[in-house]
């Protein structure tokens, strides 16, 4: 894995570790998702961050789900105009952020976002933890497909 050595100080090793054992994790569901029969994968529902968090919270249970908005720009006109999303993400013990589903992004892995020093504004910055995000979408849906997701992990690292 390659590291961005001006931020590599701003992360403990542990915070290291837990993005490793998401992105194993990942990749074992990615790899079980290439394997299942196209039957049952038309039955499975579609994952949002809300879900994946949470999922991966019920494996790693040191990691922590924080639902809030996340911070983004867009162009209007000539100008910059901001915006905000509903978001969930994993936070480490020790303060780090683990984006599994960033918003915005098209990666084949989660990201580790940080939240200390002169780079603080634009990683942690974007997330603003707001508890009224979770109020605001159906939680017997998001429960539901935590189950099913959370199942597809234990399946996936089974072995």
């Amino acid at each position: 894995m390659v590291w961005n050595s001006a931020l590599l100080q701003r992360f403990s090793s542990d915070d290291k570790k837990l993005l490793v054992a998401v992105i194993n994790i990942h990749n074992a569901v990615h790899d079980l998702w290439r394997k299942l029969p196209r039957t049952r994968l038309r039955k499975l529902p579609r994952f949002e961050c809300h879900t994946i968090c949470r999922a991966l919270a019920k494996k790693v249970p040191t990691l922590l789900v924080e639902d809030g908005k996340y911070f983004g720009l867009r162009r209007a006109g000539e100008t910059q105009e901001g915006q905000f999303a509903d978001h969930s993400w994993l936070v480490t013990p020790d303060g780090a952020i683990i984006d599994p589903y960033p918003v915005g992004f098209l990666t084949p892995n989660p990201v580790l976002v940080v939240t200390r020093g002169i780079y603080q504004p634009y990683g942690s910055g974007l997330y603003v933890p707001d508890k009224r995000v979770r109020r605001s979408f159906p939680k017997l849906r998001v429960m539901w497909k935590t189950r099913i997701l959370f199942g597809l992990i234990q399946e996936a690292t089974a072995s």
